[in-house]
């Protein structure tokens, strides 16, 4: 199932090991994009800039 619709999801680390690049990808800078996509999750910066390719 692909998380392109659900970012939530990459914030799962069991999710993120069965996501090819982010298994693959150094874990300082995983947790580096983990934290600013909470981040940026939780204060709708996520929504305001990408929101439509979760209601299409």
């Amino acid at each position: 199932m692909s998380g392109w619709r659900h970012p939530e999801w990459y914030l799962d680390p069991l999710y993120r090991q069965g996501v090819s690049p982010s298994a693959k990808a150094p874990k300082g800078l995983v947790d580096q994009c983990v934290k600013r996509l909470a981040n940026d999750l939780n204060t709708d910066v996520w929504k305001e800039k990408y929101g439509e390719v979760q209601n299409p």
